[in-house]
């Protein structure tokens, strides 16, 4: 069956202190990827996170736990134990942001990251399976990185 959801697209900003644009994009799967899973969010910056909450929400996500950095998320830690996929920030220098991912990787959790960085971009060399993407980004590439991500770890 084919879904097929609206949602904003987290690129198009518009000069209102950075609101997003009433514009968006389409997201189409043959399937909810997450399938009512939990899904974490690790990210500073509030309207990003519920950007990224929404493409998790039409990916299938049954809760996505949203915080604003590992102690946040520390906090929260029974909200999202059984999580499926983490989404975190990684910045150069918040280091604490990359041991956070490296740790929810090893652990076996399905792991993304997003940096304003571009070199960061490129890879992190403590995270060498983890895939980093430069934000802002359009939804349908967020989407689609999820996609991969989860098929690479179910």
């Amino acid at each position: 069956m084919l879904h097929t959801q609206r949602v904003p697209d987290m690129s198009k900003l518009n000069d209102n202190g950075g609101t997003r644009a009433d514009q968006g994009c389409t997201l189409t799967e043959s399937a909810p990827m997450l399938n009512g899973r939990t899904a974490l969010v690790v990210e500073s910056e509030i309207i990003i996170a519920l950007g990224i909450q929404e493409v998790l929400q039409s990916l299938g996500a049954g809760k996505v736990v949203l915080a604003r950095n590992p102690a946040d998320a520390n906090e929260r830690l029974p909200d999202w134990q059984t999580t499926a996929l983490a989404i975190v920030e990684i910045e150069a220098d918040k280091l604490g942001l990359i041991e956070f991912a490296r740790q929810l990787s090893q652990s076996g959790i399905a792991v993304i990251g997003l940096s304003t960085d571009s070199v960061q971009a490129q890879g992190v060399p403590e995270l060498p399976d983890t895939p980093i993407l430069l934000k802002p980004l359009p939804d349908a590439d967020l989407a689609q990185a999820i996609r991969v991500r989860l098929g690479q770890n179910p």
